[in-house]
């Protein structure tokens, strides 16, 4: 140990005594490389020296013999907030603060350009856009931030029609901010439709958090208004996506606006799972057109900020809700596109042939032909083919074989297998006559129907009858209520407190509460807590604060120690 001691030593001071001799210059991170060589490191030292100026180099010493990296990082801070705004063109040319620590040399940059932006807007931007500085547009949101009038002014004067329009894109979003109406005046006037939207897509969408009547203009050009048209729907999703969809859904531009509203890379790519949620709400003609979409978000899922998972997620869910609501228009399209093998959808050709045999019967049979005619997997027929076979045989529910099958359902539990599915394809009337028979129910009868239920899976039913259910079997419990059917209540309400949450939290909420108290209400409340917060913490945050202290306190905790659990 003693033989390399005095060596490693002379070599750590020989490192030190070089460092505290160098000139002035700063060091470059290249000539790291070459510290070995004197005769270089003598050369480079001496073609720095006399490119540094004595003033200069004044002023860097302090960096350059600081003893240690926090005394060298002061040093550069002062420099930063002490150096004259006129003089920071020369420095950013020359370069002469050149350090080895690039988080120095950012934290110099950073707060010199944020006293040239507050001192001398003009400055800044006049140089950032003669060297086309890679800052230059953030350099210009800034300033439209921080001095509105100025940008507007400085926008005014700008002859080239190019420059202007790459100036606005970047200052649209700070004047949206500051200056709404004066931005929309420009929107006006100097709209080049030539250019597209694009410029003004940041801009309007931040005027429609802000102050959305604004956009109501009608004196805007129709490129814009379209724009501002969605920009007010984009919002409104975001906020409550169900209650924005049911909108669209009634409007005559409403698929074109969803259409452009999931274009958008940080839309999709934050609300493909609510897409996704209320996928079940789409009228044939819109779910055609996901449909036929789809293919394209799988293969551009990054170009339109959707996730490869939730595109395949989304076609699957629009083709499997095409073939139950409207297995004609399922058909049809499926044969136009031939993009799946039959193989690979023949689950929901399936669906769509059980489907379409209790609405027409032919029809399903030439399709099931055409099908078996065009593939010789043995496994894809006998699915296919059992399909058309098992709906024949059960036939189709009726108000009358639904009031017999309900009847029989209080003493059988396994009359409620299949009954959300048959439901489901047996058409509005049938299930008229479902929520009829429901309400004519005493609470009594409801809690024992659910109890039968409950070892299926309530949530294939609609989100009321689920949560009807579900209240009336906690108000009525069995004489002797099992461990087993007890923790299937408590799951069955967590549930649809979850997932109610993520449709409409504000009617999920209004349910939960008023639950009677117990288990089923506290883990209701948890999960309903859970999938509300992530997404929408205020509104949650404030649902909260409005809970009794005990129930705030149980859920807090939750939260804390488990947020994402769910019982």
């Amino acid at each position: 140990m003693k033989t390399t001691l005095l060596p490693i030593t002379m070599i750590l001071l020989g490192g030190a005594i070089g460092f505290l001799s160098a000139p002035n210059g700063p060091i470059h991170a290249e000539e790291e490389s070459t510290r070995l060589s004197p005769r270089k490191a003598r050369d480079r030292s001496r073609s720095t020296s006399h490119a540094v100026p004595p003033d200069i180099a004044e002023k860097l010493r302090p960096i350059h013999t600081a003893k240690n990296p926090a005394e060298r990082l002061r040093a550069v801070i002062h420099l930063a907030n002490t150096l004259p705004i006129g003089e920071l063109t020369k420095w950013y040319d020359a370069k002469w603060l050149t350090l080895q620590d690039g988080g120095d040399l950012n934290v110099f940059y950073e707060i010199t350009r944020n006293r040239w932006i507050a001192e001398d807007p003009g400055g800044i931007l006049d140089r950032a856009r003669l060297k086309n500085w890679t800052s230059l547009g953030e350099i210009t949101t800034r300033i439209a931030q921080t001095h509105p009038d100025f940008a507007l002014e400085y926008l005014a004067a700008v002859k080239n029609p190019s420059d202007r329009t790459n100036l606005l894109a970047n200052m649209a979003r700070g004047l949206a901010e500051n200056r709404p109406e004066a931005l929309l005046h420009l929107a006006t006037t100097q709209f080049d439709s030539t250019q597209g939207t694009y410029t003004w897509t940041s801009a309007f969408l931040a005027i429609a958090k802000s102050q959305p009547g604004l956009l109501e203009n009608p004196a805007l050009p129709p490129a814009l208004r379209n724009l501002a048209r969605t920009s007010l729907a984009s919002t409104r999703l975001e906020a409550n996506f169900g209650a924005e969809l049911s909108n669209l859904l009634k409007s005559p531009t409403g698929l074109m606006d969803l259409t452009s509203i999931l274009e958008d890379y940080n839309f999709s790519r934050k609300h493909a799972s609510s897409l996704l949620d209320h996928i079940n709400q789409l009228p044939p003609d819109w779910l055609n057109h996901l449909a036929q979409r789809s293919y394209y978000l799988v293969q551009k899922n990054e170009a339109l900020g959707m996730h490869e998972t939730a595109a395949k997620d989304l076609k699957q869910r629009a083709w499997q809700q095409l073939a139950s609501d409207e297995p004609s228009e399922f058909f049809a399209l499926h044969n136009k596109l031939n993009h799946d093998t039959i193989e690979s959808q023949a689950n929901n050709i399936s669906n769509a042939l059980r489907t379409l045999t209790w609405k027409n019967a032919e029809e399903a049979q030439e399709w099931l032909d055409y099908y078996l005619a065009r593939t010789d997997d043995e496994n894809t027929r006998k699915t296919l083919q059992d399909a058309m076979s098992q709906a024949n045989t059960s036939g189709k529910l009726n108000p009358e074989s639904l009031r017999e099958r309900l009847k029989d359902a209080n003493n059988d539990a396994g009359q409620l297998s299949n009954l959300p599915y048959d439901l489901s394809n047996a058409g509005p009337l049938v299930m008229q006559e479902f929520r009829s028979s429901l309400t004519n129910m005493t609470t009594e009868e409801q809690a024992k129907f659910g109890r039968n239920y409950a070892e299926h899976d309530l949530s294939r039913f609609p989100i009321d009858i689920q949560a009807n259910l579900i209240e009336a079997m906690i108000q009525h419990p069995p004489d002797e209520l099992t461990e087993n059917l007890e923790r299937r209540i408590w799951f069955q309400a967590s549930q649809l407190a979850s997932s109610w949450g993520t449709e409409d939290p504000v009617a999920a909420s209004r349910w939960v509460t008023q639950l009677p108290a117990g288990e089923p209400r506290q883990w209701a409340l948890r999960n309903l807590a859970t999938s509300w917060m992530p997404y929408e913490p205020a509104a949650a945050e404030a649902w909260l604060k409005k809970l009794p202290a005990a129930d705030q306190t149980d859920v807090r905790q939750f939260l804390e120690s488990n947020g994402n659990g769910n019982r």
